[in-house]
């Protein structure tokens, strides 16, 4: 849903609209069951506006700090109000937009449906029942609605990771909203005849920040905000239940969120508006969190560094805004050397995939990640690159393509070079987390019962590739990067070898060693449980292998070819180089649909991805 058209300065409270109701009878010409059908009109009326309050307006590292004052509710009062964004003279409302769909049903065990908005003076939506509804009966509505939820007991709902702007528009979808149930009173019947029902509060479950970013140095002041990134001491975004039917508007412990999953939100922008000189004439951006009390750090990327901020812990409101002025210059940290994602794409090993619209990026300061990605043309799949610092600058670790209906990586892409990423000695991090490229519905946090059905998660990328930084070793312990693998006799074995294999391998000078690990899925899938995710476990895995070398100017000089591919079960006494193992490049681009190595000159990637040269 669109949401508001122009930047606003503060939000003081996200209150829903209160909805009348009204009834009349209807019934199809064309189709007559035995009893009428209740057509129930419901119109969305304007918001109470008497608790409306003035925001807090706190400032990160700015230096000007000037009162933005109390919110002006004066003129607040549209019809088809949906939520309220307030502060002086920049408020501005929410509204209703055609294409909006409420999640709704009449009775506790009513058939769960959704319900279209009309937008309109007032807006209105329908609801139908056979029989019409009687008196006593309990409506039961929430937002945005979600084909998953079977029961208003279980509605599925949830804050999004990953959240989107448009300039200064933000969209509202990523505001859960619960109802209270409206009881029809009684004497109120399918039967013909308008009549007044009341009123139902639609109440937003989440709380909301508004980054109002600006740059007092002007030498920042012309960059371009691609995203903010909140990483959180605890989970704040994620998908969550809540029983509609318990919600009371008297009660705020029915309105609390509970079991999230992510402790990071990412708003993605495009459009992104101007930044300003002072926090007056900001760039605001806006973000959908978990109410509660809680500090982290705070990431401006834009397109020529990201901008790191330290938040301590602050309460956050359910159905309340906080804002936070960021100055660029004078962040905690500013780091420079983040090239456009396309060039992080633009690597000898990445395969070729076919993109859709979708990109964005952000930072992960607890993994020093500054990552992109871009949207497959596949709904269901997404690539992102993850980067770290070293010497001041930045320096792609890995990329991977993850599928969100399979819950697995595709394959990962990354190089290998013993001084470009170099082995520092760095502990292994062994602390698995959500990727904050992908949505955290798409990732799986290990299979339930692990040890007893034989599979262990098993690394693409492994961490032994990765210990030039601790923060470049954390992120080979994203949720992206692993995947159900046999571990006795093949993770803890052939594969491991390989692994340190390709370890061993890693060239200093002018070779690079470039390394695509991915999984098939062939023949019948099998499906095992991960907290309530069904996830599918890949028949093989898979290493393709491709050491170039380079003269003084960067041209390639020469490139061998190698392949590996296993069956995802137990290989007792086997060595990796085995006839059964060992196969060529293009063997496995056959099966697995993609192109590797394609930035790797036409003449020589064929002739080594054609045969499979022992590399070690």
């Amino acid at each position: 849903m669109a949401a508001y058209r122009r930047p606003v300065a503060a939000y003081s409270r996200l209150l829903a609209a209160l909805v009348a109701l009204a009834v009349v009878a209807a019934c199809s010409k064309d189709f007559a069951p035995e009893e009428p059908v209740g057509e129930y009109v419901m119109s969305i009326g304007a918001p109470d506006t008497s608790s409306i309050g003035a925001p807090d307006t706190s400032s990160i590292g700015a230096p000007d700090t000037s009162s933005i004052g109390a919110p002006d509710a004066s003129s607040i009062g549209a019809p088809d109000t949906k939520s309220i964004l307030s502060e002086d003279a920049r408020g501005r409302f929410g509204h209703w937009e055609a294409g909006d769909r409420l999640g709704t049903a009449v009775g506790a065990g009513g058939a769960h449906s959704y319900s279209n908005i009309q937008p309109g003076t007032p807006s209105t939506f329908r609801i139908y029942k056979y029989g019409g509804i009687s008196a006593g009966e309990t409506v039961y509505a929430y937002y945005p609605y979600d084909s998953g939820t079977k029961s208003m007991t279980e509605a599925h709902l949830k804050i999004p990771p990953v959240q989107h702007q448009a300039g200064g528009s933000f969209d509202f979808d990523a505001m859960p909203m619960a109802a209270e149930g409206y009881v029809v009173p009684e004497g109120v019947l399918a039967s013909g005849n308008f009549a007044y029902l009341g009123e139902m509060n639609l109440m937003n479950l989440g709380a909301m920040i508004q980054f109002q970013v600006f740059s007092t140095d002007s030498r920042y002041a012309s960059e371009v905000i691609s995203s903010v990134t909140f990483n959180a001491a605890i989970p704040i975004s994620g998908a969550f239940t809540k029983d509609i039917t318990a919600i009371s508007a008297t009660d705020e412990s029915t309105l609390a969120i509970t079991g999230l999953s992510s402790t990071s939100v990412q708003t993605s922008l495009s459009e992104a508006p101007s930044l300003g000189t002072s926090r007056e004439y900001a760039a605001d951006v806006y973000m959908v969190v978990a109410p509660g009390r809680y500090g982290g750090s705070i990431t401006v990327v834009t397109d020529k560094a990201s901008y790191t901020y330290q938040l301590s812990d602050r309460t956050f409101r359910r159905s309340g805004m906080i804002s936070f002025g960021l100055d660029l210059a004078t962040c905690r940290q500013r780091q420079t050397g983040t090239a456009s994602g396309a060039t992080w794409l633009d690597c000898l090993e990445v395969p070729a995939v076919a993109l859709g619209t979708g990109s964005g990026s952000g930072y992960n300061d607890s993994r020093d990640d500054i990552y992109w990605y871009w949207d497959a043309a596949d709904p269901m799949q997404r690539i992102a690159t993850h980067t770290f610092s070293i010497s001041e600058e930045r320096r792609r670790n890995y990329t991977v393509l993850f599928d969100g209906e399979k819950h697995c990586p595709l394959w990962t892409a990354h190089a290998m070079h013993a001084e470009a990423w170099a082995d520092t000695g760095v502990d292994r991090s062994n602390s698995w987390d959500y990727d904050p490229a992908f949505p955290a519905e798409w990732q799986q946090t290990g299979l339930d019962n692990a040890q007893a059905v034989g599979y262990s998660r098993g690394h693409f990328v492994a961490s032994n590739y990765r210990k030039t930084t601790d923060g470049q070793n954390a992120q080979t312990f994203y949720l992206t990067n692993q995947a159900p693998q046999w571990q006795n006799s093949f993770n803890s074995g052939v594969w491991s070898t390989l692994e340190g294999k390709v370890k061993a391998a890693a060239p200093t000078g002018s070779d690079t060693l470039y390394v695509v690990t991915g999984v098939l899925f062939e023949g019948e899938e099998m499906r095992l449980p991960s907290k309530g995710i069904s996830v599918a476990v890949p028949s093989h895995f898979y290493k393709c292998l491709m050491m170039c070398s380079f003269d003084s100017s960067g041209s390639i000089t020469g490139a061998i070819g190698s392949a590996y591919i296993f069956t995802n079960e137990a290989h007792p006494g086997a060595n990796y180089a085995d006839e059964s193992f060992a196969t060529t490049i293009d063997a496995i681009e056959a099966r697995a649909g993609f192109d590797f190595f394609p930035r790797v000159p036409a003449e020589m990637q064929n002739a080594a991805e054609a045969v499979s040269t022992a590399l070690f």
